[in-house]
């Protein structure tokens, strides 16, 4: 039955007397599984037997062939799935075989069995009595317990290929001395599904309605499939394109004529496929989207309420796709993006978007004439954002400085630190030049001045000098400020304010 390794590998073990007690065949529908059984239990039961080539003529094969030999059990298990089939099936294994060399049980559909029945069955499998073979058919070996499996000699049967079909059917109709016309027998097979059984079936059907020649269009009528001709002419007025005609070819060669749409579409997506293996160009670009097309409108048709509707719908939208979408224009934007996309993952230096600008670059952009701050509080607002970004550990003293201790005059930022205590006031005269030096890249030609209450103070003036006012003023007790000198060679830049507005300062303490 087109299994020459299951055929080898049971020869072989009846030539050696190794005869396992337990085999699982598994594979499709109608590729031969009982009928390996029923071939096995003849070559071990024959009377010129265990063969490997049974006679087939005598009483035992006979017996085995029409289904009535004593010692060949066939169980169904569609039927017969419970529990209690399988206890009486154990009560009779016991017994030795009465008519032949062994006594064999054919479980048919094995995986439809029980929970419990598998159970039962199981200790049985696991220690059979002597000259007893289980062979389980299957056509879902996954259903079957690990349990059940492990214990079985395991043979996978394949579906056979539609030339090896055809070649068996062609050989029947040779013998049956039947003559078919060309397309018959691939349409069987087609319509068969890789099943022998199926295809055997159809051919006799064929043979005993037809009069004296087997003609596609009986067949095609008889299994309600569009034969191949007018599949391959839908497909050619998918191709050019015309909406109208395979509207109009559905509605009349499928829908009217009586054949099922999804075999139609069916046939027409394996059509495609054949004709995508041979195309090139934009052809095969147009046939691998239909056929993307066609394989999704199968899957739909199946729950549709109107699959004759939803398939006339779909093969109107194929003969409108390169309208819609140009197959090559978008392959060559797809390539061209793919070209930018490799160019821009170039490496480069990421600069983060927060990311504050370097401070050369903001002193260019300051001596370009950049729009800037040019208020005194605008200046001072922005001199301490940037040294919170460029020095963050002077900022905390700069904020107890507020905007209305601030002033400019000229090119001259004057800052007031009376509201500053004698550390902030330190820690501040210390880093002027820092401080000038950031100013400069947010207004190109300012300069920072810091005074006190009465005066201020020169950018000559010595550091030192507060440390030393700082360490009096621990020694003595309290705080005792003297008022800066003024050079004469530096104009004074803010004018004094009555002594009324000197005493609301903080921090000011009268003398």
């Amino acid at each position: 039955m087109g299994q020459p390794f299951v055929v080898k590998a049971l020869t072989r073990a009846i030539e050696r007397d190794r005869v396992a007690h337990s085999y699982l065949f598994s594979g499709p529908r109608g590729v031969g599984k009982t009928t390996a059984a029923r071939i096995l239990a003849k070559a071990l039961n024959c009377e010129k037997g265990p063969t490997p080539v049974p006679c087939g003529e005598c009483p035992s094969c006979t017996e085995i062939s029409r289904g009535v030999h004593v010692d060949v059990v066939e169980m169904d298990a569609a039927s017969n799935r419970g529990i209690e089939e399988v206890r009486t099936l154990r009560e009779h294994v016991r017994y030795a075989p009465t008519g032949g060399g062994y006594k064999i049980y054919i479980i048919d559909e094995a995986h439809m069995l029980t929970e419990p029945a598998f159970n039962a069955l199981l200790k049985t499998l696991e220690e059979p009595p002597p000259k007893v073979v289980f062979i389980l058919a299957t056509t879902e070996p996954q259903k079957l317990p690990l349990t059940i499996r492990s214990r079985c000699q395991h043979f996978h049967f394949k579906s056979l290929s539609l030339t090896e079909m055809e070649l068996l059917l062609k050989r029947i109709v040779e013998n049956e001395g039947v003559e078919v016309e060309d397309g018959v027998l691939g349409l069987i097979c087609r319509a068969a599904g890789g099943s022998m059984r199926d295809a055997q079936m159809f051919l006799e059907q064929a043979l005993a309605l037809s009069e004296q020649k087997v003609l596609v269009e009986d067949i095609s009528q008889m299994l309600g499939i569009v034969d191949r001709s007018r599949i391959l002419h839908s497909l050619e007025l998918l191709k050019a394109r015309d909406a109208k005609g395979v509207s109009d070819f559905f509605c009349a060669e499928v829908v009217n004529a009586g054949y099922d749409p999804y075999g139609f579409v069916l046939e027409l997506a394996d059509a495609t496929r054949e004709e995508l293996l041979k195309a090139e160009g934009s052809d095969r670009l147009f046939l691998q989207a239909t056929l993307s097309v066609l394989l999704s409108l199968l899957e739909r048709m199946r729950r549709h309420p109107a699959p004759d509707l939803l398939a006339e719908t779909e093969l109107i939208k194929i003969t409108l796709l390169p309208q819609l979408i140009e197959v090559e224009r978008l392959a060559k934007e797809i390539s061209s993006l793919k070209a930018g996309r490799a160019r821009s993952d170039a490496p480069r230096e990421k600069v983060s978007p927060a990311r504050p600008k370097p401070p050369a670059q903001r002193k260019e952009e300051g001596k370009k004439g950049t729009e800037g701050p040019k208020t005194a509080p605008e200046l001072w607002n922005r001199l301490l954002a940037t040294v919170g970004e460029e020095t963050p550990s002077l900022k905390p003293y700069l904020s107890t400085i507020p905007e209305g201790e601030v002033s400019l005059k000229g090119n001259t930022l004057v800052v007031n630190l009376s509201s500053a205590n004698g550390f902030a006031q330190q820690m501040l005269k210390e880093a002027r030049p820092k401080l000038n030096g950031l100013l400069d890249q947010i207004a190109s030609g300012l300069t920072l001045s810091f005074e006190e209450t009465g005066g201020q103070v020169s950018s000559g003036e010595r550091v030192d000098k507060g440390a030393k006012e700082a360490a009096k003023e621990k020694g003595a007790g309290k705080r005792e400020k003297e008022p800066p000198k003024k050079e004469a060679s530096e104009p004074r830049v803010q004018e004094e304010k009555p002594p009324e507005e000197k005493n609301k300062r903080p921090g000011r303490k009268e003398s």
